[in-house]
Order: structure tokens, then sequence, then C-alpha cells
């Protein structure tokens, strides 16, 4: 199905290459101002063509909210939105119309309706997760104007390269921004003098490699010189790969320059979203190695959510987790969700897992981390992962106890006054019996490389023939820089229909008493007995005029 939600729910519309993708919004609350600029924020971060680590596809993604709103004040009526597709190329995809993508969903659509888009992968392509994350964005708002819900996503690993467990939270203890995120993980590129000069030359004779913007075919020719010699290690000693926003210079390897000398900056940009620039570095190297092998990698999103209200989630299908993963697990590419200690912490003893209880507004102990005992690769970054929800716990409590952080509701189920409790550690991620527990809400998500790759593929068609599949298009080497705005924007809709969901138990408005079983014969009566008594009133006025 399209459509995702009971009470804030989600229609999604629209394919790769047609006029357009978008998402009809039902169950937004009434008075909430929202314009296009509330939007398009999530949009363009998600947006394709921001570097040569993307897809190359360059699109707007101008958003326009068509219906539901009112000098910028939401109705309570379906929220329309559109975005245009704009920068289309089905040719690109004539060989896939006989020969199904390996790990694409092209197999299983055609055999499941017996039809598909051939052009762009039509509703399996990531242009389709447009309608979410401009939905996502709108759920966003409200629950950061109702609760203070701050919801952050960043990349921690790419292919064997991972966020150090140090660095998945700020220094000072507390989650990143998304501030934070989006400029530490992002680079500018310094070219190599022996490899790479700007060559100017007439647009008209220009081509089109990577970025959308054409350049000449010489600067093309000396471009891919300096990639090659990068992604080969050939650059020599002295010359600076990266520079992060606050001037630091790093090589191939993550690894800090004295002095950028003989390098030219280039206006080349590459955005990450993984917090420290040292592995953010590292991880755009491999990225641009596979993709000069025309290959793929996945990765991991860690997402971090403060300013959680207490007591979301439905018992006993519904819990927040399970609805969580049904979230994540339906976006493209995704193949795995953890929450919390997730599977590290089946290494650890009860007595070590379990989260004990401190007054939501003192000062609790120190937070453990959520796999001490753990050892190995998954529980060492399970124990990151839990050590960066728990960093913030301090802080985290002291605020949502200024905030009076009670359950969602219109009459809370705790009265004013009444004492609230906050786990001491996070090894379980933020729930409890699958209800949120105003601790920091912290979960994984792990995402496959790209599977619509440009080296030969050994595979069949769907006639069974033998065939070999270099796919061309337009497509990311990794889709993680760009995919954190599709997890924020799931995990907005989902807290913000568990939320409405919760509130639903006691109306906020007073309704009037049902009427009793014979208000029929009562309306009746009291209908003859006003007739009756306008007929003597008639009567009496006629007495006086006689």
């Amino acid at each position: 199905m399209s459509t995702f939600g009971r009470v804030f729910r989600v229609t999604t519309f629209g394919e790769s290459h047609c006029e357009g993708v978008g998402a009809i919004v039902d169950g937004c609350p009434p008075m909430m101002t929202l314009t296009e600029a509330d939007i398009q924020p999530q949009l363009t971060r998600r947006r394709p063509g921001q570097s040569r680590l993307t897809t190359p596809r360059s699109e707007k993604d101008k958003v326009t909210i068509l219906s539901g709103t009112e000098r910028g004040m939401t109705l309570g009526t379906p929220i329309g939105l559109f975005v245009r597709n704009e920068n289309v190329r089905p040719g690109d995809y004539k060989e896939m119309s006989v020969i199904p993508r390996p790990g694409h969903a092209d197999y299983t659509y055609q055999v499941k309706y017996g039809i598909r888009a051939a052009s762009g992968g039509g509703r399996s392509s990531a242009r389709e997760t447009i309608g979410r994350v401009a939905a996502g964005a709108i759920a966003e708002k409200w629950l950061a104007e109702t609760w203070g819900t701050r919801i952050v996503t960043f990349v921690s690993s790419v292919g064997v390269i991972d966020l150090a467990p140090e660095l998945l939270c700020h220094p000072s203890g507390r989650a990143w921004t998304r501030e934070e995120v989006d400029s530490r993980g992002r680079l500018r590129v310094l070219r190599s003098a022996a490899h790479w000069k700007q060559i100017d030359a007439p647009a008209a004779d220009g081509v089109e490699p990577d970025a959308g913007t054409k350049v000449s075919p010489e600067q093309a020719a000396a471009d891919a010189a300096d990639e090659a010699a990068f992604v080969a290690g050939s650059y020599g000693s002295g010359v600076a790969c990266y520079r992060a926003d606050d001037g630091t210079l790093f090589d191939r390897d993550g690894k800090t320059v004295a002095s950028a000398e003989g390098a030219l900056v280039t206006d080349e940009v590459i955005t990450l979203r993984c917090p420290d620039p040292a592995t953010a570095s590292r991880m755009a190297t491999l990225i641009r190695d596979v993709k000069s092998c025309q290959d793929s990698t996945g990765g991991v999103l860690t997402t971090v959510v403060d300013g959680m209200p207490v007591g979301l989630g439905e018992p006993c299908f519904d819990k927040l987790e399970a609805v969580l993963a049904h979230a994540m697990l339906s976006l493209p590419a995704t193949k795995g969700f953890e929450i919390g200690s997730g599977f590290a912490g089946t290494r650890l003893r009860g007595s070590a897992h379990n989260d004990a209880f401190d007054l939501a507004g003192g000062a609790p102990d120190a937070w453990a981390t959520a796999a001490t005992a753990a050892s190995g690769a998954a529980a060492a970054a399970a124990a990151a992962a839990a050590a960066a929800a728990s960093a913030s716990a301090a802080a985290a409590a002291a605020s949502s106890a200024a905030a009076g952080a009670l359950p969602p509701q219109s009459h809370p189920t705790l009265e004013q006054g009444r004492v609230l409790l906050r786990p001491r550690t996070n090894n379980a991620g933020g729930t409890l019996g699958g209800i949120s527990t105003g601790a920091q809400l912290l979960f994984r998500v792990a995402i496959k490389p790209v599977s619509t790759i440009g080296r030969p593929q050994d595979t069949a068609g769907f006639d069974g023939a033998k065939g070999n599949l270099a796919a061309r298009g337009r497509h990311d080497p990794c889709v993680l820089p760009r995919a954190s705005p599709l997890v924020e924007g799931m995990t907005s809709l989902v807290l913000a229909d568990l939320a409405l969901q919760q509130r639903t138990r006691r109306e906020p408005v007073a309704l009037p008493p049902a009427a009793p079983a014979d208000a029929p014969a009562r309306a009746e009566k009291r209908a003859a007995e006003s007739q009756e008594g306008e007929s003597t009133a008639k009567r009496a006025r006629d007495d006086t005029s006689a």
C-alpha cells in the first residue's frame, strides 16, 4: 500500500519519470503555521546532484502546497504536496527493459503486477521518498512545536569505515545537532596541480560529466586524470585532498595535513553527513574508489531523538520500536534495524542490561554504555551507539523536567506533581514494553549497496536468456549522504501518528452526552406540545382582536 499511519496519514504518489511525485497528508492538526519554506530544507538535503559522490541527476525538487492551508495556516483538511520531475532520461533504461537489474525490484514488480514502470524503477525508485520527506517535515514541525522534539540522523558507517564510539556524540556529551552533522560532514576538494587545472571553454562546447554542470572536454579529461591519480594513491606527499569547514586539511586516509601548498582549491564540495571530518574524509575516499570501479557500497545511519514525550506506543502489535522498524524497512535499500543495545545486547546478563530508574528531575549517575561486557565488532558498535544515546542524559532529563514532559494527552493520566522516573542507562533505546520512557530514542538502520551499477553483471533476462547488464543512467555509488532526511522524515511520521493516537484517549473538547434510547418519541411529543401551544396562543390573539 502507499498509505502510512492511522491518525496522521500519508499517501505518496508518482514515479521516477512521470510528471512528478508528492503526497497527501491527512490528519494534520489545524491552526499550525505552514508554508513551503517549512518543507523545502529537508527536500534540499535529500536532493540529487549534491556532489560527485551522489547521482548527477539534476533536480530542483521544489515543493508546492496544493491544498490544506490558507494564509499560511493548516486547516485540518488534507494537505496536497507536489514536486515536479524535471530531469528525466527514459532512454537510459533501454537495456533494463529486457534484463531485470540484479538486486532491484524490476523482477518482483513484473511478476506481481504483470507490468511495471520500466523507466527509472517506478514506485521502487528513491524518487518516491520525496513525498515521505515532505510529509515528514510537516510532522516534525508539529512535534517540535508541541514537545520540543529534535530528530537527528547521521552517517555512522560506510562500507568497512565506522565512526569511532567516542564520536557518536558531541565532545560535551550531548547529541549532535542537524546543523553540526551537515557542516562537520561537508568537505571541500583540493586537487593536485600535477593532474588537474582549470580550463576555460565556452559552455556550448562543454560536456556534463558528474555534477550536472557543463565543463569543457579538456577539463573533463583533466578531472578524470586527477581522480584516477587520487584513487591510485599517487598524489604524493604534502597535497591535501579535503578541507573541512573549520579549515583543517585531511589526506585521502583522514590524516591531518599541515600544509596544502601546491594544491588547487576547487569549488567542489562533498557532503557526507558524518559529524567527524576525519572519518568523513575516509568515507569520501572509499566512495570515490567504489565509484571509479562503477560499483556501490552501503552503510549504517544512526538516529537520536531528544525531547521524547512519555507514553508513545501501542501494545501489543504497534509498539514504538515495531512501528519504527516497519517505517524504516519500508524505505528503499534498507536491510536492517536495531534499537538501543540491539543484537550486541544479547551478550549481556540481565543485571548489566537492565536500565535502573532515577527521579526525572534529579541528577542521575553517569550513563553506562550498552554493552560493557560484550566483545567483537558488533558489540563495540552497539556499545558506541548506546554511549551516544546515553551521553546527553542529564541535559535531556533536566530539559524534560523543566518542560514537564508528561504523556501526550490533553488530560494526562499522570497528574501534575506526580513523581516521574527516568532510566539511568539507556540499553533499551528509549522504550519499555514498546512505550516511550522519555529517554533518548536511539536506533540504527542498515542501508545496502545501491543495486543499479555500471559494472557489467552476468545475469539473465525476463525471457530466461543469459545476458550481461551494465546499467546506464545516473545513480548513487552510495546513498548514505542523501538518506538522513528519509530516516528523519519517517521517524517524524511515526512519532506524530502515535502521539495523535494517544491524544484520542481523552477528548480535548467535551462532547455532548449521547441521546437516550427514547429520544425520537420525546422529540415528537415536544413538537406536538409546541404546535398545540402555538394554536392556543393564536386563538387567544384572535379573541383579543374580536
